[in-house]
């Protein structure tokens, strides 16, 4: 590595953590929208042998709220890590195969870290993390029956 890319160099280091950053806030969304439904679906099957039917519709409001936002959550750390993951590959094409130049380089970092632009729209994010969702339910399936 060249002394004029020392500064690519300690910026792909950065990058690197924000990845992981953002790869850990997904899944600590992920993990604590599942924990709410879960705890929403016993409470709620537990409110059923209650005479009072507002409890139920608070606790279904309250719990909506909840799982609303840790799925915007998971869909914003999701297109952090699909954009910092797209500019690690970037400068990883430009260390190994030197197929951009470092001005193409500075255009992506500008773009996409300085200007906060991400690489897909956000119907992108919000379908990817809706069939995520769905996945995961569809895998957990012998779970639910066997409550």
């Amino acid at each position: 590595m060249a002394d004029k890319d020392a500064w690519l160099s300690s910026y792909y280091s950065r990058i690197t953590q924000e990845y992981q950053i953002s790869m850990e806030r997904k899944d600590r969304a992920l993990d604590w929208s599942i924990t709410t439904f879960f705890i929403a679906f016993i409470a709620y099957a537990e409110l059923l042998s209650s005479t009072n039917s507002i409890w139920r519709i608070y606790l279904l409001l309250i719990l909506e709220l909840f799982l609303l936002r840790f799925f915007v959550g998971s869909i914003i750390a999701y297109a952090y890590l699909k954009k910092w993951k797209y500019i690690l590959q970037q400068i990883d094409l430009y260390y190994f195969k030197k197929e951009s130049t470092i001005e193409e380089i500075k255009t992506i970092i500008e773009t996409y870290d300085h200007k906060g632009a991400t690489t897909k729209k956000a119907r992108y994010f919000i379908k990817k993390s809706v069939g995520c969702w769905f996945r995961i339910a569809i895998r957990n399936s012998d779970f639910i029956d066997n409550l």
